[in-house]
């Protein structure tokens, strides 16, 4: 046989291949399966509140917190002295001197006291919805979505929306604190509103992320509308404070005097069990 012949009859034909290849494929498409099947598997969490240790104390049918009078009275006044003098009504400027009455009108998605401090009072690492009603999150936590009351309503009128969330998270991290503004950016890549009601905040891999929700779930809801209106800025020393969507608003301001605040007559959430026997 001539040697060009032997030579085309010994080459390996690509054919020859074809079930090593067909064999690698199968198993990378098995494998890219196998992740989503992970993936769809992970467990969501939906609940009324979060826990940073797993478990509520408090049902999602509770009806007040077990250390309050659901039928305390309401009304009168009351008088609380401070010490020297103030020059703003904007505790996240970062500038001057704020006092803590300047906090009290601005609402969270999971629930605060008014002061800011932890709420309930009788459990720890514990939260529980007020401006949102549920929110859900997969096991590894890697995000976390808010469904919001669409009751909820800012004391001039207009709705809370999952629209103000964003834009007050946005303006954190814009206009406040670098160092607030750094280390959030680094855990929480991104905020979107899903619909008027909905909020999702997605959570960076590789860190704990045991305490992110409760961390975007702190954030003070602030109405877009002010500020569009208004021309303000978070670094403003304000005088007159935007408009919150809690019990108290501001009534008058000598700084050099008092502060005055007023219970809000129309306040939306005065009926929710987080509030009873508080507001």
């Amino acid at each position: 046989m001539p040697r060009a012949q032997t030579r085309a009859a010994t080459r390996p034909s690509v054919l020859d291949d074809l079930p090593l290849w067909l064999a690698t494929l199968t198993l990378m498409v098995a494998a890219l399966l196998a992740g989503a099947a992970a993936a769809q598997e992970q467990k969501i969490i939906k609940s009324h509140g979060y826990s940073f240790y797993g478990d509520l104390t408090y049902p999602a049918d509770f009806e007040h917190f077990d250390y309050v009078n659901p039928d305390a009275p309401k009304g009168g006044e009351i008088s609380i002295p401070f010490v020297g003098t103030l020059d703003s009504m904007n505790p996240y400027s970062g500038k001057g001197r704020a006092h803590l009455f300047s906090i009290f009108g601005f609402e969270s998605l999971l629930g605060e006291a008014p002061s800011g401090e932890p709420l309930p009072a009788d459990v720890y690492g514990e939260s529980y919805c007020l401006l949102c009603e549920s929110l859900e999150y997969p096991e590894d936590k890697s995000w976390v979505t808010f469904h919001m009351r669409p009751e909820a309503r800012f004391s001039d009128g207009t709705p809370v929306t999952a629209h103000d969330i964003v834009f007050s998270h946005n303006l954190l991290l814009d206009e406040g604190l670098k160092s607030y503004a750094d280390a959030v950016r680094k855990r929480i890549p991104k905020v979107e509103a899903l619909d008027d009601h909905t909020v999702k905040f997605y959570f960076a891999d590789g860190i704990s992320r045991r305490s992110l929700i409760e961390t975007v779930g702190g954030v003070p809801a602030w109405p877009q509308h002010w500020f569009e209106e208004t021309g303000n800025t978070l670094k403003d020393s304000w005088m007159d404070p935007p408009p919150g969507s809690g019990a108290y608003m501001v009534e008058s301001v000598d700084l050099t005097k008092r502060i005055v605040l007023k219970r809000n007559p129309d306040y939306w959430g005065k009926d929710l069990p987080i509030n009873r026997g508080r507001m």
